[in-house]
């Protein structure tokens, strides 16, 4: 056979045959690396383990790297066995295409495997490298989501990270940025960011860690509470009132929408580009166009949708608060 060496997978009564690429490049004691594809194929948490037989009639068998045996309840789907038959199917040639470098990563995060994803970036997997174009045609199906399918068919230079921001797999993304993956990197045809995704899907854990902010440490951090009826604003430190404030929030036909946001930037100076307006001591949520700022604070709802603050409370309020932060918007 061209391209290695069959592998039979087996799992109590499931049983199935694959071509894989030189097993004899599994990973073991004192070796530096393996290839994408057996990595793939040796995906611990997933699978039982692999027996690599020799050609048709020998008697031999060779074990394939596995670290432990899966538990009863880490049975593959279906949908996971064909995909792993397509990664190990010698017409496909995985090695070369469907599990080239720039794509095992997307294949990891499409598998939702952390312990996978992992050992493909400690043996030198690039987080920043972006899925090679043109994305093959099987990939965005893998997701079964379709902001991931939007952006892979319709826009160019997605890197993992986004991958992992798109698909909302939190530990993925700690992962990924823990090796390096630049929050900065844009795609390239609707320049979209890790951060505008996380925005748009509502994902206050994942905007909370691409800004630098640990999600575990909300409950003894910084947390803004807003009333719109009170028209009052606090800042909570530790759970505990740090600074109160009047606010005037939006007035009729630009109700303050109510909500969990989390500040995603700040400017000193800002003016509203719907409004041409000065809004000194910006504070952006969920990178959309309301945010907390210096304003006129009347004791009414007044505003077209923001939370003014006194100009006083605003300087406080921002030299206090941190991107990542919490805001809770409430009735």
């Amino acid at each position: 056979m061209a391209r290695g060496i069959g592998i039979i997978l087996l799992w109590g009564a499931w049983s199935l045959s694959f071509h894989c690429a030189r097993a004899q490049d599994a990973p073991g004691d004192g070796e530096e690396k393996c290839d994408a594809i057996t990595l793939c194929a040796c995906n611990e948490t997933r699978m039982s383990p692999l027996r690599a037989a020799g050609p048709a009639g020998e008697d031999a068998q060779q074990s394939v790297f596995l670290e432990s045996e899966p538990s009863s309840d880490a049975l593959v789907p279906p949908r996971e066995y064909s995909f792993t038959e397509l990664l190990l199917n010698e017409e496909g040639d995985p090695q070369a295409r469907d599990c080239a470098p720039s794509t095992a990563l997307a294949l990891a995060l499409a598998l939702r495997d952390a312990r996978l994803l992992e050992r493909l970036l400690d043996w030198g997997a690039n987080p920043n490298a972006a899925v090679a174009q043109p994305v093959a045609a099987w990939l965005p199906g893998l997701y079964e989501n379709s902001f991931v399918a939007r952006e892979l068919t319709k826009d160019s230079r997605v890197t993992p990270l986004m991958l992992a921001v798109l698909s909302e797999q939190p530990e993925a993304v700690r992962l990924l940025l823990r090796h390096g993956a630049n929050t900065e990197t844009c795609t390239k045809g609707l320049h979209m960011y890790p951060l505008d995704f996380a925005a748009e899907l509502k994902n206050l854990t994942i905007m909370q860690l691409l800004l630098g902010h640990d999600p575990t440490m909300d409950g003894e951090g910084r947390h803004i509470i807003i009333s719109l009826y009170a028209q009052k604003a606090w800042l909570m430190m530790n759970q505990q009132v740090l600074l109160e404030t009047p606010i005037s929030t939006g007035r009729p036909g630009f109700e303050t929408r109510k909500g969990e946001f989390v500040v995603t930037q700040k400017y000193t100076a800002w003016k509203s580009t719907l409004y041409k307006a000065p809004m000194p001591d910006f504070m952006r949520l969920n990178c959309g166009q309301a945010g907390l700022h210096s304003g006129y604070v009347p004791g009414v709802p007044a505003s077209h949708g923001c939370i003014r603050l006194p100009p006083r409370n605003a300087e406080l309020f921002y030299s206090l608060v941190k991107l990542g932060d919490r805001v809770s918007i409430v009735e």
